[in-house]
């Protein structure tokens, strides 16, 4: 993670996890170790099936929930339905190779939003080939990202083209 402010650069952090992580462990549970194809896996694939959500926690009803923000489709636990023999047995490596997406890619997001709001940074540009072209993301208009993904720190998530 870079804070570029005028002409002045600073790395203020930085994440093990992207596109090799995700490769790697797609590799190693998928048995794809080709980029492009592990990402058409995710693309077919249902997390809920790999990952731990909150309603499996609290159950739909939510009760008990302390924090009550909290929506029951929020991820709890990445891999943490794989603790059942059954459920593991029954993963599909579509499933699994998007469980390992969205693990990769939530916490490149959520250390860049954390380095954002301490250091009051507005807005966050990420470049490279890992989150800028590889999710399916989408624009607001619906059209596929191929060039960076880019959201205000304090708002909601929200994709741009560089012009």
């Amino acid at each position: 993670l870079v804070s570029i402010k005028g002409d002045k650069y600073e790395r203020i952090g930085g994440s093990s996890l992207g596109g090799s992580t995700f490769l790697g462990l797609c590799a190693l549970l998928t048995g794809c170790d080709n980029f492009d194809k592990a990402i058409d896996l995710a693309a077919n694939g249902d997390s809920t099936k790999v990952d731990m959500l909150v309603k499996d926690i609290y159950g739909d009803s939510m009760k008990g929930n302390l924090f009550g923000t909290l929506r029951p489709t929020t991820l709890a636990a990445s891999f943490g339905k794989m603790l059942s023999l059954d459920k593991r047995l029954r993963a599909r490596k579509e499933d699994l190779a998007l469980s390992t997406l969205i693990m990769c890619s939530m916490n490149i997001a959520a250390m860049a939003h954390i380095h954002a709001k301490h250091l009051a940074i507005k807005d966050i540009v990420f470049t490279g080939n890992f989150l800028a072209t590889t999710h399916g993301l989408r624009t607001p208009e619906g059209t596929k990202n191929t060039d960076s993904v880019h959201f205000h720190a304090y708002e909601t998530l929200s994709l741009h083209k560089r012009k």
